[in-house]
């Protein structure tokens, strides 16, 4: 097994159920810059930047739905994040697709530079649409340096 299978492999398996509010499994393409942590009662994760040069880590997971139970439902994306030092952007996203594969739209929720603060929650409500066949969860941090660090908690996609 290669380098990269292996780790992806791992990061999976380390990958609790804080993480994956639905058990699905994350896939990651840097998995060394998302890392599990604790701050009192709080566990979180941990995205890091690497040294130059700048790059984009992504981590995705896919919602096993049927289409019915999808479109046109009202959801709710939250977390909460605590960002210390932030030099690129980190997006929470859901990515809505046809039945064809073809993405209908990202609904984002974004933080850059400007946000430096404790931890704090952040919601984002939408109406999936009626041509949805299925969604997957985008965590994607750009062109973070080495000093960059955002913590994130309790993600979560409510359906209603």
């Amino acid at each position: 097994m290669d380098g990269k299978h292996l780790r992806n492999r791992l990061w999976r398996y380390r990958n609790p159920d804080f993480l994956s509010p639905t058990g699905n499994e994350w896939h990651c393409n840097a998995p060394e810059n998302f890392r599990m942590g604790r701050e009192g009662e709080r566990n979180f994760v941990e995205i890091k930047g690497n040294a130059p040069p700048k790059g984009f880590q992504r981590v995705i997971q896919s919602i096993a739905l049927k289409p019915e139970e999808l479109a046109g439902k009202e959801a709710v994306l939250r977390f909460e994040a605590k960002v210390e030092t932030l030099s690129g952007k980190v997006s929470f996203a859901v990515r809505e697709v046809d039945k064809t594969g073809k993405s209908l739209r990202y609904e984002t929720i974004a933080l850059t530079k400007y946000d430096k603060h404790d931890w704090k929650e952040y919601r984002r409500a939408f109406r999936i649409s009626p041509e949805t066949a299925s969604i997957a969860l985008h965590i994607t941090a750009d062109y973070l340096g080495a000093e960059d660090r955002v913590r994130y908690s309790g993600l979560k996609l409510i359906l209603k």
